[in-house]
Parts: structure tokens; sequence; C-alpha cells
């Protein structure tokens, strides 16, 4: 053992029992980033408001189509009157030509 100048006892690395000197260096403390929660709340409130968009303008496409389609609006101006007279001129409006051709592309 030797002494240091401030009469402490210290060891020796040339010691052949002494401890041998450390060949890692002391670790400093980590940092915590917050950056990578914050990056991933940010993606997925981007994904969902892109997909929000994306089905309302699908609605609104479906909403729009249908408002435009001559059949829907015909059928939407029928009488709602429960008289025989007012019932044939429903019919007679009706277009049933095209009824069955969806069918016969399917099948049946």
């Amino acid at each position: 053992m030797e002494t240091n100048q401030f009469g402490q006892q210290t060891t020796s690395n040339n010691d052949a029992g002494g401890v041998p000197p450390s060949s890692v260096a002391p670790q400093t403390p980590k940092k915590d980033s917050k950056i990578g929660p914050i990056a991933g709340i940010v993606i997925v409130v981007i994904v969902l408001v892109i997909g929000a968009l994306y089905f309302w303008g699908q609605r609104l496409n479906r909403e729009e189509l249908l408002n435009n389609d001559p059949i829907v609006k015909n059928l939407q101006t029928q009488n709602t009157s429960d008289e025989l007279s007012a019932i044939e001129d429903d019919l007679s409006a009706t277009a049933l030509d095209g009824i069955g051709t969806d069918l016969d592309g399917i099948g049946f």
C-alpha cells in the first residue's frame, strides 16, 4: 500500500494481490428521449385523419350518385295517395323494362 499526498492509503496497480484496474469506462446517465412516442402518436393521428377523410369522401360520392340517379328521383316523386287512379299513374310512370337485366348477368 502506498500513501498519497493527502495521507490516504491507496493500493498500487503493480501489486500482485491488488484489484485490477477497471477496463469499463464509467457509464453516463442516458437522457430519456420523448421523440419516439410523440412521433408515433403523430403518425397514428395522421393515419386516422386520412382514413376519416377517405370514408367521408366515399359517403359523399355515394349520396351524390343516388341523388343524381333518374330512377331514384322518379321513385321519390311518386304519389303517396292510396287512390286507385294515383296508384295506376305511378305504375305507368315506373319503367319496368330493365328489371331483370341485372339478374341475367349473374346467371339467374
